[in-house]
């Protein structure tokens, strides 16, 4: 469809009226009064413009422009939007017909030129032969220029044929593109809509995990508190049997901390994760002093939650723990660590001489009796190796924050120990090489600036929160 004049017409319509201006423009071109010879009458020289008026005139009168409302302008353009693979077709088929009609006058204009120039010849030879040739040869020359229009009408003809199977691919080509654009349209939607639908999803399944989530949030403190319940239920039904033994006695009261001492390891320890890394540093001493051997293991006192023992089994180094807390112990076993439940004393004492490659206590120290603390050393010294490595780490009461503050958090800290005090302790019992390391600085609070009072504050208040003491037997 096309529009001319306000009027939409079909691309048959508009080949029919090509088609007589093709017509109209030959006729010009043959029977100009420009060009009419000298020779001709009169009624003849009009014979072409008469012919040209007659035919078709008629039909290519356009109506005039109608004024359209605002209504129907309206109309038309949300018709526009509801059918855009419709607009998009129509407008790629008017870009299409203009190019077309552009080579077509282009062509028109190449043989209205050539008409002319052959008209011109044939009038300068017929003057040419009225005038000086031999009239015998004027019909000769008469039937030569018709067979040459004719044959410049069967080009024309040709032409417009072709012209006719140009415009047909024009229009599938058209009607391809517009079904690209449809299919286009279409994915855009798809897309479109399957991003909302996943936006949508993922906020649905948001809520889902939320609401989820309080649910068993709200179950594990239901068990909790009905598992602190039972405890303290079983605690009254065994304190009345302990009284008669105070082995018994001692047992229910250590039964009755564990899971209080484990829940607070939970929260003030730190995640296991940043404990693994913490303790990664000494992985490298065992190695060096070839520690870890399965007939010569590493022994971990007081295990707790197993980090360190995991770390030993990554690194393929043989080793197990004990701990008095069986709560502890048990969740080491769950993850597959040897853990044992046993007393400090009683487990080191019943070892034999140099059996154990090295022995570790991270966090021990601090909650024994100085007394015990001397017995462990020593017992230490006895299990070890020759080449054995003795480490232990414990909080740095050098660093105020620790020493005012953070040690006291666990209500089962005896006292700190000074490092230089501990160094001095381990060298005495017989240990060697003692090594002193100022470990975990505080990374937060500290104060700005450079001046030598900043920096004062910053290694006074926020220091090192543990220091290790790595010794070995000789």
């Amino acid at each position: 469809m096309f529009l001319k004049n306000n009027e939409w017409i079909d691309f048959s319509e508009l080949e029919r009226r090509v088609t007589l201006e093709i017509g109209k423009l030959a006729r010009a071109a043959v029977a100009s009064p420009e060009r009419t010879p000298s020779w001709q009458p009169d009624s003849s020289r009009d014979t072409g413009t008469a012919t040209a008026a007659m035919i078709g005139e008629s039909q290519m009168q356009s109506k005039p422009a109608r004024r359209r409302s605002i209504w129907r302008s309206l109309s038309h353009l949300m018709w526009g939007f509801c059918h855009l693979p419709t607009v998009l077709r129509r407008a790629i088929a008017g870009v299409y017909t203009a190019e077309y009609a552009r080579s077509a006058v282009e062509q028109l204009r190449q043989i209205t030129d050539a008409l002319q120039t052959r008209a011109a010849s044939t009038e300068r030879t017929v003057g040419f032969l009225v005038g000086n040739g031999d009239p015998r040869d004027l019909p000769a020359e008469i039937d030569e220029l018709r067979r040459d229009l004719s044959t410049r009408f069967n080009e024309m003809e040709h032409w417009r044929r072709a012209s006719g199977d140009t415009a047909a691919n024009l229009l599938t080509r058209i009607e391809e593109l517009a079904a690209q654009s449809s299919r286009d349209l279409a994915a855009q939607s798809s897309r479109d809509l399957a991003a909302q639908l996943s936006r949508d999803l993922a906020a649905q399944l948001s809520r889902d995990l939320a609401a989820q989530s309080s649910r068993v949030n709200e179950q594990a403190a239901m068990v909790k508190r009905e598992v602190m319940f039972q405890q303290r239920q079983l605690t009254r039904l065994a304190i009345p049997s302990a009284v008669q033994s105070p082995q018994a006695a001692a047992a229910v009261l250590r039964q009755r901390h564990d899971s209080l001492y484990a829940a607070f390891e939970d929260v003030f320890r730190g995640s296991r994760e940043d404990i693994i890394e913490r303790l990664a540093l000494y992985v490298e001493r065992l190695t060096v002093a070839g520690s870890g051997q399965p007939d010569k293991p590493v022994v971990d006192i007081g295990c707790g939650r197993g980090e360190w023992l995991e770390l030993l089994r990554r690194e393929g180094l043989s080793g197990y723990g004990i701990d008095i807390n069986m709560i502890m112990v048990e969740r080491s076993l769950a993850l597959g660590l040897d853990a044992r439940h046993a007393d400090l004393m009683t487990h080191l004492q019943g070892l034999r001489d140099a059996s154990r490659s090295a022995v570790t206590a991270f966090h021990v120290v601090e909650h024994l009796p100085f007394e015990t603390l001397v017995d462990f050393l020593d017992e230490s010294l006895r299990i070890l190796i020759p080449g054995g490595i003795l480490i232990l780490e414990t909080p740095n009461p050098e660093t105020m924050r620790v020493g005012a503050s953070t040690f006291y958090n666990d209500p089962t800290h005896r006292n700190p120990l000074m490092p230089a005090v501990l160094q001095f302790v381990v060298e005495h019992r017989g240990f060697s090489d003692v090594e002193v390391l100022k470990l975990h600085p505080f990374v937060q609070g500290l104060l700005n600036g450079s001046s030598e009072d900043a920096q004062l504050l910053n290694r006074v208040l926020f220091g090192p929160q543990d220091f290790a003491i790595i010794a070995r037997r000789v």
